[in-house]
């Protein structure tokens, strides 16, 4: 395991140490330095070169203080400063200056180890304006990696990253939006009742490289065999998953389709609000379309906030779980549609909330950057998700999270 599978901001010494205690090697996500890179132009061409080739490739971290012998970590000494911020805003300015177009979200996380010295992790994702370029000095050159380490970008790595760059954002947004239009239409694996529909995507966005990836969709082996891939309604209700895995291990099974595998809630006799299905596809994108939320009351159309909220958290968790054992690569995409809605209200007591204006609602989409997360990580990305669904009938938010984005 990478440092890539721990929040930046959880990291800690012995988390570092587990790097040398189980021999993580430098691949493309993780590269060792004992020191900070230097003052001369080379020592920061060098570095540039480095936090370049993570951006144009998969993302990965930069680890300073831990020596290594062959790419492979060997101590952690750390390295000696007086003063790491400005050390950091030093290394920030020259990707800044030396690298374009400018890459964003590049962190830094430095930690005093026991014997006082320093180390420090800058996370560099994997950038969706690639390809990017060093610009240093004149020193104008793509980089990217391979298990190898970095290395110069020919003339047609370079010319497909920016054939990629340009056309992979809207990819998804067209993938998406064609998949509503089968959803919407019933072109399904299975049918569903009535018209509003809790839509999930998880997309990763190797599923969009070239040429894109493929996952294993082997049924008799694991992950899949091991009752991963549910629908949302039956992984939001604790008791009937338990009763499945219980009495029917066999029902509830993940079965082939043109697309890929897919699961469904068809349990023999036909159960209220229970229908849906979760389709893997062979790129490693996941579609999650359920009904579980929706239900009719005293002739008013209702979406049940609770099981909403909850049901799509414990989905994703289980799914990013999914993904991992696959073997999928981070980032992803969160895309959240809520189909068929227009007059219908959250049930919530205690807050006027008005209708839902239109039939669709189609929530931005978020990126995650990684697919090891906890649970309450995974609760904080979810909010602006949720919140999004919650604006549309004139709350403030989901109610499911306090003031600080934790989740109640």
């Amino acid at each position: 395991m990478t440092l890539m599978s721990v929040p930046i901001d959880s990291i800690t010494e012995g988390h570092l140490r587990s790097l040398i205690e189980d021999q993580v090697m430098e691949l493309r996500v993780i590269e060792y330095k004992q020191e900070l890179p230097g003052k001369r132009p080379e020592d920061k061409r060098e570095f540039l070169a480095d936090v370049c080739s993570f951006a144009n490739t998969a993302g990965g971290d930069l680890v300073y203080g831990m020596t290594e012998n062959g790419g492979m970590p060997q101590d952690l000494p750390g390295f000696e400063t007086s003063n790491i911020d400005d050390e950091i805003n030093g290394l920030e300015n020259s990707i800044r200056d030396g690298i374009g177009p400018r890459i964003w979200g590049v962190r830094s996380f430095p930690l005093r180890l026991r014997s006082g010295a320093h180390a420090l992790v800058l996370r560099v994702p994997r950038s969706f304006s690639r390809p990017h370029v060093v610009t240093f000095r004149g020193h104008w050159r793509f980089y990217a990696r391979s298990s190898a380490g970095k290395y110069p970008m020919d003339v047609d790595e370079v010319r497909q990253a920016f054939v990629l760059s340009e056309s992979v954002a809207d990819r998804i947004r067209a993938f998406r939006a064609a998949r509503l239009s089968q959803v919407v239409s019933g072109e399904t694996p299975v049918p569903i009742e009535g018209t509003s529909r809790v839509v999930l995507h998880v997309v990763p966005i190797s599923a969009f490289d070239s040429p894109a990836s493929v996952v294993d969709l082997d049924i008799q082996r694991p992950p899949l065999s091991e009752r991963v891939l549910l629908p949302i309604s039956i992984v939001n209700d604790v008791e009937l998953d338990e009763f499945f895995l219980i009495r029917h291990p066999s029902m509830l099974r993940p079965r082939y389709n043109f697309d890929g595998v897919f699961c469904d809630t068809r349990l023999g006799e036909p159960v209220e609000n229970l229908e849906g299905y979760a389709q893997l596809f062979r790129t490693g994108v996941i579609e999650a379309v359920d009904h579980h939320a929706f239900f009719e009351e005293e002739g008013a159309s209702l979406i049940e906030g609770d099981d909403l909220d909850e049901g799509l958290i414990k989905a994703v968790d289980r799914y990013f779980r999914l993904l991992r054992d696959l073997g999928v690569e981070s980032p992803v995409f969160l895309l959240l549609s809520l189909v068929g809605v227009r007059g219908y209200r959250m049930r919530q007591s205690g807050m006027p909330l008005r209708q839902v204006d239109r039939d669709a609602l189609l929530v931005p989409e978020v990126l995650i950057e990684s697919l090891e997360q906890d649970l309450h990580a995974l609760q904080r990305h979810m909010s602006p998700l949720l919140d999004a669904v919650w604006n549309s009938v004139g709350a403030p938010g989901s109610p499911h999270y306090d003031e600080s984005g934790n989740w109640r």
